[in-house]
């Protein structure tokens, strides 16, 4: 089936060969029809649309000084590590939301920030150790924003899968399965969008 320009399939074992994915344009597809929205970017459980009242105000992400890690500082990687591995995002001084404990946390802005979180691969990589953190942009009332995302990713031949020295007594086992990281892209842009949902198309049946 022809949806967006990308050949999709159900069966998560038959991912095309070609790369890139070609994906349509947002502008060109409001510009076609504003009212059809495909469905693969329906969100079917209305508690992960948008509502203020399921963001989290008592949550502080997580804060760590990058020039303290530099030095090696102990307890500054420990900081580090914890974020990572129970947020899945950390700020450097900040700004947008992510998914934590069920609920929203906003990350409010703060001049000359420099705002990390841990992608799909790093938790391929760690094993699950460091979560892929879900987030959105959301729009407000007050005043106007623009978005510029830019992806840091490896080649499309690089295999990607859980490092032997992330394999512990607490993580006796794989959860992951090793594959292209071009292999999981295409089959990440086939999936329909279910908050992290994606990721399940490395992780074994357990």
């Amino acid at each position: 089936m022809e949806e967006m320009g990308v050949t999709t399939d159900n069966r998560n074992t038959n991912i095309v060969a070609e790369m890139p994915v070609s994906v349509e344009n947002v502008q060109e597809m409001v510009r076609k029809d504003p009212s059809a929205v495909p469905e693969r970017f329906i969100v079917t459980n209305d508690i992960d649309r948008p509502n203020i009242s399921l963001v989290s105000s008592g949550d502080e992400i997580p804060i760590i000084d990058l020039s303290l890690i530099s030095d090696g500082n102990e307890d500054e990687l420990k900081k580090l590590d914890l974020a990572s591995s129970e947020w899945g995002f950390f700020q450097d001084v900040a700004g947008l939301q992510i998914r934590h404990d069920g609920g929203w946390v906003s990350v409010n802005p703060i001049s000359n920030a420099l705002v990390v979180n841990i992608g799909d691969a790093l938790e391929i990589w760690s094993n699950g150790k460091y979560k892929s953190i879900e987030h959105r942009a959301i729009t407000n009332t007050e005043k106007a924003r623009t978005s510029f995302a830019s992806f840091i990713t490896p080649n499309q031949e690089i295999e990607i899968g859980p490092l032997d020295q992330m394999i512990d007594p607490v993580n006796p086992g794989k959860l992951y399965k090793k594959m292209k990281y071009g292999d999981f892209v295409r089959g990440s842009f086939k999936e329909k969008y279910e908050g992290k949902g994606h990721t399940k198309i490395e992780k074994f049946e357990v």
